[in-house]
């Protein structure tokens, strides 16, 4: 099964695998989860310092709270996209309407009916909302490509 030059032939076995083996991370989600707990991690290790020292707890309280309604988001999307790959369209787009109705109506009432400063709130909605949504992104890509192959 070698080349005169050493090299291994095309019709070897190591050679024919798949290169987008995804034979367990995109069908049960876990690699959307892990990636959604690993920027997570990440967010809150870059982020302790500066908000123990510069930051109040209403700040802080307001910090967390953001993140929860953009996880929240996060989890309503994959749990729909898990739902069906037959009008992916459909289901992403207006499975991003209703979910960024649902986000806005949790950002007001969190507004409206607590103390948290709303600076904070909205800021740490929209960061972790961009992060989240381009984790999805990436996933949905991937999940599609396996898909067309």
């Amino acid at each position: 099964m070698s080349t005169a030059n050493g090299n291994l032939s095309p019709a070897h076995p190591k050679n024919n695998r798949n290169e987008n083996n995804t034979s367990g991370s995109l069908k049960n989600g876990t690699s959307f989860i892990k990636n959604i707990l690993t920027a997570s991690l990440i967010a809150v290790l870059i982020s302790v310092y500066p908000v123990y020292i510069y930051c109040t707890k209403v700040q802080v309280h307001s910090v967390i709270t953001g993140y929860l309604i953009s996880l929240m988001n996060a989890m309503i999307g994959y749990g729909m996209n898990e739902k069906s790959a037959k009008s992916f369209m459909v289901i992403v787009f207006g499975g991003m309407g209703i979910r960024i109705i649902l986000a806005g109506i949790f950002l007001l009432i969190a507004i409206e009916f607590t103390n948290l400063n709303s600076v904070f709130l909205i800021s740490s909605v929209f960061v972790f909302y961009i992060i989240f949504m381009s984790l999805e992104i990436h996933y949905l890509h991937k999940k599609q490509a396996a898909v067309e192959k």
